[in-house]
């Protein structure tokens, strides 16, 4: 079973999980500080969830009592970029996994006026997809790792599973347009947003990432994404998941 480590930050870079904390009760300057990641155990990735290609960021929000310990979880999403509506096994299992491992996390105790208080953290995982896993268990274990796959090696039909196909707008047979952010007005001309998509062997989009344009266009983008359908392709008579670019222009 694979295990990779969670990658954390602190305020500024703290070992590598991303962890927001919120003390409660009235900071001063004297005798103060945040709750501080003592150990976050190593994320177990359930069986088959990185066969679906389904990875990004697992936010893992928990609260702490006096002592750090974490008494609740209080919230969890992602992998980042699925789709709101894909919800599947594989992605509730690696919630469960990311959730389970933040459970056992320890921390130091926030402190407010020179006393230990309860506080809360938000823990990011980090889940790679099926190509960052490939990847990561073909490197050697020490050293500079390096890649240990062959670049001629010859495909056989069974190891065809997904493919890229750039751009892809043409090849959805539906493709709802983005909704116009409510009350923004646009002074120039049209503006491109591009969301890089997964699009499962059925041909419904299971995650949506927006890659370029103004940001204040990303969530419209990501949402009609989401909802765009592709007819299923096969390759060598195998179903695969198509990995490509949706452009998406916004305009008044």
């Amino acid at each position: 079973m694979k295990q990779i480590k969670s990658i954390f930050i602190f305020a500024v870079i703290l070992l590598s999980t991303n962890l927001a904390i919120f003390g409660q009760g009235n900071p001063t300057n004297n005798d103060t500080s945040d709750a501080k990641a003592v150990n976050i155990p190593k994320l177990t990735i359930p069986p088959g969830t990185v066969a679906t290609g389904i990875g990004g960021e697992v936010r893992v929000k928990v609260q702490l009592d006096e002592t750090g310990k974490v008494i609740k979880i209080d919230d969890i999403d992602g992998p980042r970029w699925v789709c709101p509506s894909k919800a599947k096994n594989d992605v509730l299992a690696i919630r469960a996994a990311s959730s389970a491992a933040a459970q056992n996390a320890v921390f130091s105790p926030a402190i407010r006026n020179g006393r230990p208080v309860k506080s809360s953290a938000w823990i990011t995982f980090l889940i790679p997809n099926k190509r960052q896993f490939a990847a990561d268990s073909n490197k050697t274990t020490s050293g500079d790792a390096t890649s240990a796959s062959d670049n001629n090696a010859s495909i056989t039909k069974d190891e065809v599973k997904q493919v890229t196909g750039g751009i892809i707008n043409g090849r959805a047979i539906s493709f709802p347009p983005p909704e116009f952010p409510y009350g923004l007005r646009i002074t120039a001309g049209p503006v491109v947003v591009s969301v890089k998509v997964l699009v499962s062997t059925e041909g419904h989009v299971l995650s949506a990432e927006p890659i370029s344009g103004p940001g204040v266009f990303y969530y419209n983008a990501r949402i009609a994404a989401c909802k765009a359908i592709f007819s299923p392709v096969e390759l060598m008579g195998q179903p695969i998941e198509i990995e490509g670019v949706l452009n998406y222009v916004f305009h008044r």
